[in-house]
């Protein structure tokens, strides 16, 4: 599900290595052809401003897979997972949002970045960010999307040894990512991020 967003939203959100991400549960249509990992997509997205749409098949792995709630648990649960079929996952690059706020922004940086993004969110909201990371397998998909989407939380992630050395995310990498109701919040109460995009280049 997307929200409306105002102008002065949309002007504020287009910068940076960012991906607008929506879950779709009720809508079948064209996707990508490729399989590979998840982080591997979102990378692309961001890094050749390019708009993907993925479907189950499209995913090599099963963690990813049901994060996204693409498939069901085998045999003990897992969280986070996003729980009811899941149709579709488009992610749109950041300059190709116009009218819309997302169901999720994600954002990579560095952390001196990450932590200046944390601190507005926390002097905009009042409220500390208090993580879930892991840092294991999928952690794109379980800690960027899965999380934040169920729990309606801002959270980040430090990625995973599979972002990292197959995907190509670099050391300095680390990630953010906000759901929509916080968004909206965010960027109407500060300057969001339009400072941001003059140091991203460095970051993809």
């Amino acid at each position: 599900m997307t929200r409306s967003a105002s102008p002065s939203i949309q002007k504020q959100i287009k910068t940076g290595n960012a991906v607008g991400i929506n879950i779709e549960k009720d809508v079948v249509g064209d996707r990508e052809h490729k399989k590979r990992r998840f982080s591997s997509f979102v990378r692309e997205c961001y890094s050749k401003n390019k708009k993907i749409t993925l479907s189950e098949k499209n995913l090599s792995q099963k963690a990813a897979k049901i994060a996204l709630g693409f498939a069901e648990p085998d045999y003990t649960d897992f969280y986070p997972r996003i729980k009811g079929k899941t149709k579709r996952v488009i992610l749109t690059p950041i300059y190709e949002i116009n009218d819309e706020i997302p169901d999720l922004l994600v954002l990579f940086s560095c952390p001196g970045r990450i932590m200046e993004m944390i601190q507005k969110f926390v002097s905009s909201t009042g409220k500390a960010l208090n993580p879930y990371c892991m840092s294991s397998g999928s952690s794109v998909a379980s800690e960027l999307v899965a999380y934040p989407y169920i729990e309606e939380k801002a959270n980040i992630s430090f990625l995973c040894s599979g972002a990292r050395e197959v995907a190509g995310y670099k050391d300095k990498n680390m990630g953010i990512s906000f759901p929509d109701k916080l968004l909206v919040k965010r960027f109407e109460k500060t300057e969001g991020l339009k400072n941001e995009e003059k140091s991203q280049k460095d970051y993809k």
